[in-house]
């Protein structure tokens, strides 16, 4: 849009201690489909993000963690295409984590937010478009993209950790932190669960047919199966099965 970066750069220009500076972003949908499922997730809450990336106000720079965290009076989001932000803030905060494969620009909003000054510019009048379509993961997989955004909030908490932020940050930052490890510790306890169940037919397997030794997927299923502490009982269990092949 012709307006992109006109309010964004007169607050930078205003004001040197400014890191950054986001503007409303409108979503422009391929599909009727789209329209009414990006309304309906929104609309609920009474979030401003039913019509746009915007937030409902402008919180303070030393309040905008807070509000990208649930808590104030403030709701909303802003959008990648909605971001100005000086080289020197990318510089200091560093680039997007390449180790996540979704929800990279979360990750990113949330370090700037903890660490730097990012001011409301233009919250009305959207400078640029997001287009939603088909084919968005968020659209494709919900769950998934959900999970995605815990990882990401979950990444932002230990870089809080390593970068020694203070303890208000921390305390915003440790319940998606907590909500992720919950959620990937279970699901590691039922892998470890049903994985070892397999264990003991994959050690009788290899007895009963020592050529599969030579095989790399035997190896790596098996792998999988102790994947951590083995079960004592499990162990047990092999033992006797290969003690009753042999016999």
């Amino acid at each position: 849009m012709a307006s992109r970066f006109t309010k964004a750069l007169s607050v930078l220009e205003a004001d040197a201690a400014v890191d950054g500076v986001y503007d409303a972003v409108r979503v422009r949908f391929d599909t009727e489909e789209m329209r009414v499922w990006w309304e309906n997730k929104w609309a609920s809450s009474g979030s401003p993000l039913a019509r746009m990336y915007t937030f409902s106000e402008a919180p303070a720079p030393e309040e905008l963690l807070a509000a990208f965290c649930g808590r104030g009076s403030a709701q909303g989001a802003f959008h990648t295409n909605g971001i100005t932000a000086r080289r020197a803030f990318f510089e200091r905060v560093g680039l997007f984590p390449p180790e996540l494969r979704m929800s990279q620009d979360t990750a990113m909003w949330l370090k700037m937010a903890a660490v730097g000054r990012l001011a409301a510019g233009s919250l009305e009048e959207p400078v640029a478009v997001h287009r939603l379509h088909g084919e968005n993961r968020m659209f494709r997989d919900e769950a998934l993209n959900q999970r995605y955004e815990l990882q990401a909030r979950s990444h932002v908490f230990e870089w809080a950790i390593e970068q020694r932020l203070g303890r208000e940050a921390l305390r915003l930052l440790v319940e998606p932190h907590l909500h992720y490890e919950r959620e990937r510790r279970a699901a590691e306890r039922r892998r470890k669960r049903f994985a070892l169940r397999d264990l003991p037919w994959l050690i009788a397997l290899g007895a009963r047919a020592p050529a599969v030794a030579g095989n790399a997927y035997y190896w790596r299923y098996v792998a999988e199966s102790v994947y951590i502490p083995l079960d004592v009982a499990a162990l047990s269990k092999a033992k006797r099965l290969l003690l009753r092949r042999r016999s």
